[in-house]
């Protein structure tokens, strides 16, 4: 076994010597063309114990060294490997060095260590590892309960035999009593489990060290790990961890990981991969098992490597506390005050505390003399960002000064706690009752919040405005003198306009939460606000806001780049300032300006903060004329683009703003109503009450839904008299599908009418709805009823008669012979369409047809009526349609009243004894497009011959 004198001396490779290469005899051109790895598989076994004479084991590396050479001076004799690896004898963990090898494995490394120093190579310990993946594939049972012949119900997903047949193998029987294979929601034994091929394999050099333990990282690694063994396989020698992934029921993947700790040998121009990792554990590990009273150098290398670690970003809090704890003992064990400082300074002022703990800087107090100690411990606790770990810190001061009679120490704990608030570093809510207490314990706490403790807080956390609302609740205690109150109070407004020069106009956030998706938050904004209206300091709010209007262009820019618009934290505020200054109206008129420019920024993006934008304009300081300068005509134009926008904005005007109007401003605001209202009229679409089927229009109000909220509007707005313009809107047909606009829109406008009046007082038969009325009635009845078909050549009762009376014919038979469709179906079975055959062939002289159709079942009876027998049908329901919306003008009287000249022909028309007059303007329009016409072909004529 080898001295742990040799082992240390290896360990320390950067001044380990090695062995001598005096003697060595030139290498052949021939050795120069030798493979390298299959020189060392010559003189290693598979556990890397040397085979043969130490000469052979030199001589490889001789003839690596020398191949490297030359292909670094330009004339390679052959590729020489970057790295070869030697597998050791057992497994280690992360924490292993060369002394901690099992012997034999270390008499393996002391074979190889002084030809590889000699001949310029590294020797570190690492785990290879190879990953194989491939696809699996297993046996599911059936997911039913399997009844039938022979199975039995076994329950969900399960199936077994419940009879026994003697040709059966009794065996086999009973190999698997559920059926074959696995449950689908079951994974299957790993074990079980065989990989069809390898799909995917990956190789990994982990948890590399040198040769002391110290952690190391290196990036790369061999593709074929046994293109680099020099001492057996790894596939060989290691058994595999098995680990497995499903994919669904059946199918996954399974993974072999072969892994082993090995000896990894490489060229040492090739240091440069290898980078020191975390040495902090392994440090710390190395001064806590050291017992020398005095620095060596290697543990002083160590020291100061934790003291350059220390004050790094990426140290854990962890690592912290443990490298805190390592140098502290160090500097115990060797007597050294000055490394306990320097370790002190290198935890951070501010983190020291946490990272040394009370404890340990207690005991560095019984270690040294406190007058090596005094100015550094000062340091710490004015800079410690903990007030708690400062209290203990004193406690425990106090405790030890007390066991060692030192009197300076007790005075130097009760200086600094007397003027704990002086130099605090962070209050947390814990600490806010602490603070308070020492606070009042001073002789004018009100100067002493003035101008020490609050400016204190203002330089080192004026953001976190949470804590400033308890220090002030807790300031402010009903429970201290009423003077100080008042005078406490004023001290809280100096701090709160001191404070909003800390505060961002325009809080930025960083994105969280769910991948894509943000929270939007003003805060610290709205915390100060909300302490701005509770201690009634309108003049810090509005320091902020003009900086918010200021900077909105900025912040405007910030949206190419993820940042919001100045508009949504406008509306936040508005939104915020209606729930806080509402109750202290004396607030409102420094508000006044803020609201002002919140309308006006609002308005531009109106479809997002309808609302906020009549929010804002209610608290201006005069919010009718502030309504009529933002909704002027051009603006309410560009608003109307969206419709639904300025329906609901005009709604909450009249609504919220109409309460605030007096006789000289109500002028003012029935002018921002009308101009509302006009846009909607002019941008209102006819055919958006076209879209729906008949059946679907009027009946339920989806089709007419749009035209019947305008007309609720004009009342809602309080302009009945707008209520004309809407109506002639409505009355303005479509060229195209005139007939299906009258008979859908505006019949069903016409009966929803009487409702809407209704909610109103008013009457369908006063001005403008009578004359809109009497307006639709007659384009119905010019238009879609017309005038009276010539009769059908066969009397009505004859038809009748074809029904023989039976629950066939009334049910199948009369509803077709007497509707106004073109034909109709009867598709019930054959015995059914048989008795309606044999009825209507009485009707075949009348000019009715019918045919059965036989595709799909059951078979179709298609019957069709003569035209003229059709056109009497429709004629007669248009006629009942007629007549029910003539009846809503109400009795005769009204009626005549409404219609004025056109009452006899259009009462003549529903009875059949007259027709409608020809329609003077439709017959002027038609003849002005004849004309058009005419002139454009002859256009084209005469260009045609040019």
């Amino acid at each position: 076994m080898a001295s742990s004198t040799d082992l240390q001396s290896i360990e320390d490779w950067g001044n380990y010597i090695g062995a001598s290469r005096e003697g060595d005899k030139p290498l052949s051109t021939a050795s120069l063309q030798s493979n390298v790895k299959t020189l060392f598989e010559s003189v290693l076994d598979s556990n890397g114990q040397l085979i043969g004479d130490t000469s052979l084991l030199r001589l490889s590396f001789q003839t690596w060294r020398a191949i490297l050479d030359a292909e670094d001076a330009g004339e390679p004799s052959s590729i020489p490997p970057r790295m070869l690896m030697v597998g050791l004898d057992d497994n280690y963990d992360k924490a292993v060095s060369l002394s901690s090898l099992t012997p034999t494995d270390q008499q393996a490394v002391l074979q190889i260590a002084p030809l590889a120093k000699a001949y310029g190579f590294d020797l570190h310990l690492a785990d290879a590892e190879l990953s194989e993946s491939g696809s699996v594939s297993w046996e599911v049972r059936s997911s039913y309960y399997g009844y039938g012949r022979g199975y039995g119900r076994g329950g969900y997903g399960r199936r077994f035999r419940c009879y026994y047949d003697e040709d059966e193998d009794d065996e086999d029987m009973f190999d698997d009593p559920y059926g074959m294979g696995y449950d689908s929601d079951e994974d299957p034994d790993i074990d079980d489990l065989d990989m069809e091929d390898v799909d995917e394999s990956e190789t990994s050099l982990n948890d590399i060290v040198a040769l002391d333990g110290r952690p190391m990282i290196y990036h790369t690694c061999p593709e074929e790990l046994d293109d680099v063994f020099i001492s057996g396989k790894l596939i060989d020698n290691v058994e595999p961890e098995k680990s497995f992934e499903r994919f669904e029921a059946g199918s996954g993947t399974l993974t072999y990981s072969y892994k082993t700790s090995v000896l990894v040998i490489t060229p040492s121009e090739d240091a440069g991969d290898f980078v020191t990792g975390n040495i902090c554990p392994w440090a710390c590990q190395k001064l806590f098992a050291s017992i020398s009273p005095a620095s060596t150098p290697r543990e002083a290398d160590l020291v100061q490597q934790l003291l350059e670690y220390l004050p790094t970003a990426g140290i854990s809090p962890i690592d912290r506390v443990e490298a805190a704890r390592a140098l502290r003992n160090t500097a115990d064990r060797w007597n050294d005050v000055d490394l306990f400082v320097r370790a002190c300074r290198a935890c951070g002022l501010k983190q020291c505390l946490e990272a040394m703990t009370v404890e340990g800087m207690v005991s560095a107090c019984q270690a040294f003399d406190w007058g090596n100690l005094s100015s550094i411990f000062t340091e710490v606790y004015e800079q410690s960002t903990s007030n708690t770990a400062r209290r203990q810190l004193i406690t425990a001061l106090l405790k030890s000064s007390a066991e060692l009679d030192d009197k300076n120490m007790a005075e130097w704990c009760h200086t600094q706690s007397g003027n704990a608030l002086d130099t605090i570093q962070q209050l947390d809510a814990h600490d806010v009752p602490w603070a308070t207490a020492i606070l009042h314990s001073k002789g004018d706490p009100v100067a002493y919040a003035r101008d020490r403790l609050f400016p204190q807080l203002i330089k080192v956390q004026p953001q976190k405005l949470s804590i400033w609302a308890s220090l002030f609740s807790a300031v402010l205690a009903s429970t201290r003198p009423q003077a100080e109150i008042q005078a406490m109070a004023k001290v809280v407004k100096t701090t709160l306009c001191t404070l909003a020069n800390a505060i961002p106009a325009y809080p930025l956030h960083t994105p969280g939460g769910i991948i894509g998706y943000r929270t939007f938050s003003i805060d610290p904004l709205d915390q100060f606000i909300v302490l701005c209206c509770r201690y009634d300091v309108p003049e810090a709010m509005s320091s902020i806001f003009d900086r918010m209007w200021q900077d909105r262009g900025l912040q405007q820019q910030r949206v190419a780049t993820g940042g919001y618009p100045p508009s949504k934290y406008y509306s936040a505020i508005v939104n915020l300032l209606s729930a806080h200054a509402s109750a202290k109206p004396e607030l409102k008129p420094h508000l006044h300006k803020f609201h002002e420019h919140a309308a006006e920024l609002l308005l531009s993006d109106l479809t997002n903060h309808p609302t906020m934008v009549l929010m804002a304009i209610k608290n201006t300081a005069d919010p009718i004329s502030t309504l009529k300068q933002t909704f002027t005509a051009d603006r309410v134009r560009e608003i109307g683009k969206n419709r639904q926008t300025l329906k609901l904005a005009v709604e909450a005007i009249s609504q919220d703003l109409r309460p605030l109007t007096t006789s000289s401003t109500l002028k003012s605001f029935e002018h921002v109503l009308k101009i509302c209202l006009a846009e909607l009229i002019r941008t209102f679409d006819n055919k958006t009450i076209t879209q729906y089927s008949y059946q679907y229009s009027y009946l339920y109000g989806n089709g007419i839904r749009p035209a019947t909220e305008l007309i609720e509007l004009c009342f809602t707005l309080k302009l009945p008299v707008y209520a004309g313009h809407v109506l002639a809107k409505f009355l303005a047909v479509p060229e195209t599908n005139e007939k299906a606009y009258i008979q859908q829109s505006l019949v069903g406008i016409l009966e929803a009418l009487p409702g809407i009046l209704r909610s109103h007082n008013a009457r369908i038969d006063e001005l403008p709805w009578s004359a809109f009325a009497a307006e639709v009635i007659k384009k119905y009845t010019r238009h879609v009823l017309g005038a009276k078909p010539p009769p059908f050549a066969v009397a009505d009762s004859r038809v009748r008669a074809l029904s023989c009376g039976c629950g066939l014919c009334s049910n199948y038979l009369l509803p077709i012979l007497l509707d106004s469709n073109q034909s109709g179906r009867i598709t019930q079975k054959g015995p059914v369409r048989t008795h309606i055959e044999k009825r209507l062939a009485a009707a075949s002289p009348w000019g009715m047809k019918w045919e059965t159709s036989t595709r799909g079942r059951p078979y179709t009876l298609v019957i069709h009526k003569p035209a003229a027998m059709v056109a009497t049908a429709a004629w007669n329901t248009k006629c009942t349609e007629a007549r029910k919306i003539l009846a809503l003008l109400g009795d005769a009287t009204a009626q005549a009243k409404a219609l004025g000249d056109d009452y006899d022909w259009v009462t003549g028309t529903m009875k059949g004894t007259s027709k409608p007059p020809v329609d003077i303007v439709a017959m002027g329009q038609a003849a002005k497009k004849r004309a058009a016409d005419v002139a454009d072909a002859t256009a084209q004529k005469k260009a045609r011959l040019y």
